[in-house]
């Protein structure tokens, strides 16, 4: 599957990155996976989502409703989550975002937001980075080789 995630015990937080040719159906699954693996009081205070690469090209509002359905069980395991920040590059990735930020809101309890740069998508969560690269970066220097080398991929 084409994510990766990226988690940063020192930031208490999450990043979930899709890579090219990801579709959301690929992060649905990934988040499944995560919260599988991961007990509810494990969870991160705050969640990044860089959905640059992702594939939107056959994106509906019915599908984007229907993996926001989805997901909802899974955002709900979460428990410590406060903010999820949600990054798109371009004008039809942004509308979906705020799509599903809209049909997820009142169905989690948590912040949501959905941005179209970095800075403020990590300023929302409140981490002290200007770029998901440079905070990715830093995930990597935490650790200094007590994980396997580069991210974990779905």
């Amino acid at each position: 599957m084409p994510i990766e995630i990226h988690r940063s015990k020192t930031h208490d937080a999450l990043v979930v990155r899709y890579l090219k040719g990801s579709t959301l159906n690929d992060g649905t699954q990934a988040l499944h996976e995560f919260v599988q693996q991961n007990p509810s009081e494990n969870t991160p205070k705050v969640v990044v989502i860089d959905a640059t690469d992702a594939v939107v090209e056959d994106l509906t509002f019915g599908k984007v409703s229907a993996e926001a359905s989805k997901k909802i069980p899974d955002l709900d395991k979460l428990i410590n989550c406060q903010k999820m920040a949600m990054v798109a590059r371009n004008d039809v990735q942004f509308g979906f975002l705020r799509m599903y930020e809209v049909i997820a809101f009142e169905k989690v309890s948590f912040e949501m937001g959905a941005f179209s740069n970095d800075s403020d998508a990590l300023d929302f969560v409140g981490l002290p980075f200007t770029t998901i690269d440079a905070l990715i970066a830093a995930i990597g220097r935490e650790f200094n080789g007590n994980l396997p080398a580069g991210p974990e991929l779905c």
